[in-house]
Parts: structure tokens; C-alpha cells; sequence
């Protein structure tokens, strides 16, 4: 049976874990198991009883890697704040195959204050929402209401597909089934499939034979310049993007480094 998946970004792992925890309560029956993929560190960080129905898999930084685990109805993955989001994420298609996952949603939760006291955070924040189906507001009444409204229109300059809520202190927000409800609202098409290639029969009125459809492509993406994003393509997603030696394109700093 495939499993949704539900990844949840944030610099707050009291934040994700209240999150996870409402959303699992919220989606699922209390007799449906639900694992929850997250560092062991991380669970002193709420005092908050978690659902029963919330089976706990710990993961460990480092090497992206999930537990093969028990059987359960759907799953929720909280990276370690450690590893570069970017590493989790692009490991993901080849669990989905592996594990009988299917990527639900991505799901980021903004800490207002961690991102006022630490600008820099913002660069971090810019990768994760990249990627997101949906952006909470947490901890939005801690700063000042314009530099809330300013954040909001920079974030409408960016013209972000995401669907925007704000994340209650409880960890609760409005609106949970739709949260939850699997649609892509992000701006990466890494995670699409790629549709079938077909090659083309004509170009500039020019009667295309004897080439494959990979020749053709090529051809014209040098004639054209650079290509789009391709759908499951690492290369031509800008964040995720390699040098030939193997570092990032874009560097992002790491929420430890920053908040330490």
C-alpha cells in the first residue's frame, strides 16, 4: 500500500513536532498507525503527550536515510536541522519507489522572531520555500505587525504558488484536510514526473528523419540556450544544482551554525 508522505521544514522542532502531531490526530483515526521519521534529540524539545496513534522511528543525521520500519498509514519526515534540507528532499524520489511513498505535501513553518533576531535564516527559509506546498507563520504576534506585512509583500513579489497559513501556539491551524490534501503547490518541479518523450517531426519547417528524440532536444536547447527545469532533473533545478566537482550551485547556511 503507498504511504503519503509529509515532510516539515522549520528552525522550531517543538513547532514541527506540535504540528505533526496535530495533523496526525486531525487525519487519521486513533486505531491508524502513523510514523513519525525524527531525531531522537528532538523529542525533549515538547512536553506536549503525543497522538497514540504516532509510532516513532528515529533517523540520524549525516547520510539521508529512512527506517524500513512498520507498517502504517502514512508518514512524516522532520530532517535533521543539522543536514542541509536539500540532501533529505533529493533523496525522497528514490524512497518513493523503495518505501511505497508518495509526496503529499512539503510543508515549512516560517519562526518569525528566529528570522527578525537572524536575518541570514532568510537565505535558509528561501531554499525550503522553493520546495513548499504550504508556509506557516509561526510566533507572528513576537515581532512587529510591519515587519510582518513586509515580509508578506516580499513573499507576493516571489509570486510563491504555496498555500500561506499561520501555525497556533498549540501547534493547530485552520483548515487541517486541507492542508493535508495532496496537491503540488511548489515552485521546484523536481518532484514531477516527466511526461513521455516524443520526438518531434518537424522544426522550423524543417522536416526532422533519422534522429532520436534525445539528438533533437539537444540540439535545439544549444541553439535556444539554457533549458527549463525538467521535471525529476536535479541539474536544472536551481537549488539543487551541482558543480562538476560536486558542491551546490547555491550555498544556504545551516540553522545551527546561525542560532548557536
Amino acid at each position: 500500500m503507498t504511504r503519503p508522505l509529509y515532510i516539515i521544514l522549520g528552525v522550531n522542532p517543538a513547532d514541527r513536532i506540535l504540528l505533526a502531531d496535530f495533523l496526525i490526530r486531525t487525519g487519521w483515526e486513533a486505531s491508524e498507525k502513523v510514523s513519525l521519521w525524527l531525531e531522537e534529540a528532538d523529542l525533549p524539545t515538547t512536553e506536549h503527550k503525543l497522538a497514540r496513534q504516532i509510532q516513532i522511528e528515529a533517523i540520524a543525521s549525516g547520510t539521508p536515510t529512512i527506517p524500513a520500519g512498520e507498517e502504517s498509514e502514512a508518514a512524516f519526515l522532520l530532517p535533521p536541522l543539522g543536514d542541509d534540507p536539500r540532501d533529505w528532499l533529493e533523496a525522497v524520489r528514490g524512497w518513493q519507489e523503495e518505501f511505497d511513498l508518495d509526496l503529499a505535501r512539503i510543508i515549512t513553518i516560517f519562526d518569525c522572531p528566529a528570522v527578525h533576531d537572524h536575518p541570514s535564516l532568510r537565505q535558509w527559509y528561501d531554499a525550503c520555500m522553493h520546495f513548499s506546498d504550504v508556509l506557516l507563520f509561526s510566533h507572528r504576534d513576537a515581532v512587529e505587525k510591519k515587519w510582518v506585512s513586509e515580509l508578506e509583500r516580499d513573499l507576493q513579489k516571489h509570486a510563491y504558488p504555496f498555500m500561506v497559513a499561520t501555525l497556533k501556539k498549540s501547534g493547530a491551524v485552520e483548515g487541517p484536510s486541507e492542508l493535508l490534501f495532496p496537491e503540488a503547490r511548489r515552485l521546484s518541479q523536481f518532484f514531477d514526473e516527466p511526461e513521455p518523450l516524443e520526438a518531434p517531426t518537424e522544426y522550423m519547417g524543417i522536416e526532422i528523419v533519422d534522429e532520436t528524440p534525445e539528438e533533437v532536444l539537444e540540439e535545439i536547447e544549444d541553439e535556444e540556450g539554457e533549458a527549463e527545469p525538467q521535471p525529476g532533473d536535479a541539474a536544472s533545478d536551481p537549488y539543487l544544482a551541482r558543480y562538476d566537482y560536486g558542491q551546490r550551485k547555491i550555498k544556504i547556511p545551516l540553522p545551527p551554525q546561525i542560532l548557536a
